[in-house]
């Protein structure tokens, strides 16, 4: 996946590629592409398979990565022709995405073939009711002369021959077409006829392209179900233990287990605390049903003491980060007024907090920095834990994903896509800092003084271009 809205930049070559797809689709464009295409199945590629479909794709994009075009790609691997398809299709979240298939040579061959025999390649007044085989004989090879095809191998029948190379778009592939000699008189002068090849071609990318977008729609819908019942599975738990926790303590406060004062003092902190960790998880679900929702410029904003508001949240939440021995410091400067909707800084501050102490070990301190760079606020919070992975720096903003790093460690998966969802709304951006080798993880939020609406789409795009590696704007 291309992490950049414009196709033609922010592509890694390096980056894993995932199993690819030789899609089947059944008489989509017609009964010529349902018999020499492949059921659908996925494909075990070595290693060096992998990162040669990588880099041969990645070159396509770059040179020619239009969004909706069904480019063919001809192209030798260990001396052997490939036949690969892809399309580049835009996301919900920004960047695009590449779908790809290979065919297997012996389906270019067929779909030849039956071309010769069935299609009306040439004008009925010269083939006079003939079968293109039996007038016309075709030789197709790649950009490299490597012959794909020859409808009549072997053969010295033929003359008049000519050779046409087809657009990069169509594989950039040689074709030299013959006629018999005994025809050459009915020829009329111009010239042969426009070839249909390009067409045929196009076709051939176009369902190709199609089965693998359905394809692709299918297996992303099953994966956000799965991700949907994780979610649903891990919020009733995380529900259930502040629950638990609040009736144990006060089922022995009823049955009078707490002698003295101070053990019934100790219970009552203990359920006060699971309270507001309740609060916030339901506060998070609430605000998280409303993520991807733009918010209309007559929404209410006020002017908002960040540095003031900021200890005052911290203060809040250093109970919840106790009862993980965890300690929270907070540096919050002077900075300039933010006109905020209501609740937006506590979402993210919390969040990022709930997130930091979650994943981090026991006993850490948790550092929150506030401070002013040039027109903008920037609110740090660094962790101790085991950091993101460059890899993970985009996905772990969107719905339900979790980085690697996360292990066993019970989530949601929805509380980093609130705080982009808010800095979006916002105006601003979020990213993962690289930290120079330090433990742990600095996630960053950057807001702008004093504005009251959102930039543009077209200003975002623009923005992304000075943003560093791993940022997430709105």
């Amino acid at each position: 996946m291309n992490t950049h809205p414009d196709p033609t930049e922010g592509w890694e070559v390096d980056r894993p590629l995932p199993q690819e797809f030789v899609a089947h689709s059944p008489r989509m464009m017609g009964h010529m592409m349902a018999d020499h295409m492949m059921h659908g199945r996925l494909v075990d590629y070595t290693a060096g398979e992998r990162r040669w479909i990588n880099d041969t794709i990645s070159r396509q994009v770059r040179g020619a990565g239009r969004l909706g075009y069904f480019p063919v790609v001809l192209a030798s691997y260990d001396g052997v022709p490939r036949l690969l398809v892809y399309t580049v299709m835009p996301t919900s979240w920004g960047d695009t995405l590449v779908y790809g298939a290979e065919y297997p040579r012996s389906s270019l061959e067929a779909l030849f073939r039956e071309v010769m025999n069935e299609r009306a390649l040439l004008p009925e007044t010269f083939a006079r009711g003939r079968r293109p085989r039996e007038v016309l004989r075709l030789q197709v090879s790649d950009a490299h002369g490597t012959p794909l095809f020859d409808s009549d191998p072997g053969s010295g029948r033929w003359t008049l021959d000519d050779t046409t190379r087809l657009p990069k778009t169509y594989g950039s592939v040689l074709v030299r077409a013959q006629i018999r000699p005994e025809l050459a008189g009915t020829l009329v002068i111009g010239g042969l006829p426009k070839s249909r090849l390009p067409f045929l071609l196009g076709i051939l990318g176009l369902s190709a392209a199609l089965a693998l977008v359905a394809l692709g729609q299918i297996r992303r819908e099953g994966e956000l179900a799965r991700m949907r019942a994780d979610f649903v599975s891990s919020i009733s738990h995380e529900l259930r233990t502040p629950l638990a926790q609040m009736r144990v303590y006060l089922e022995t406060l009823r049955l009078g287990r707490f002698t003295t004062e101070e053990q019934r003092r100790w219970s009552l902190d203990n359920v006060e605390r699971e309270t507001t960790r309740l609060g916030h998880l339901v506060e998070r679900v609430l605000r998280f049903s409303g993520v991807g929702r733009r918010l209309g410029g007559d929404v209410s904003r006020a002017p908002e003491d960040v540095s003031a508001e900021t200890a005052r949240i911290v203060d809040e939440f250093r109970p919840l980060a106790a009862a993980r021995r965890a300690t929270v410091t907070c540096d919050a400067e002077p900075t300039p007024t933010l006109r905020l909707q209501e609740g937006a800084l506590r979402h993210v501050l919390l969040n990022l907090l709930d997130n930091a102490v979650k994943y981090g070990p026991t006993g850490q301190t948790v550092h929150v920095r506030v401070r002013s760079t040039g027109d903008r606020v920037r609110l740090e919070v660094h962790d101790e834990g085991p950091g993101v992975p460059a890899a993970d720096r985009q996905a772990i903003w969107r719905p339900y994903q979790r980085g690697r790093t996360a292990g066993h460690t019970s989530g949601s998966g929805i509380g980093l896509a609130i705080v982009h969802d808010v800095v979006s709304q916002h105006g601003g951006r979020a990213w993962v800092a690289d930290d120079d080798g330090r433990a742990g993880a600095t996630f960053v939020v950057e807001l702008p003084a004093d504005r009251m609406d959102a930039p543009s789409a077209a200003a975002r795009v623009h923005e992304r271009q000075d943003v560093p590696r791993g940022v997430v704007t709105g």
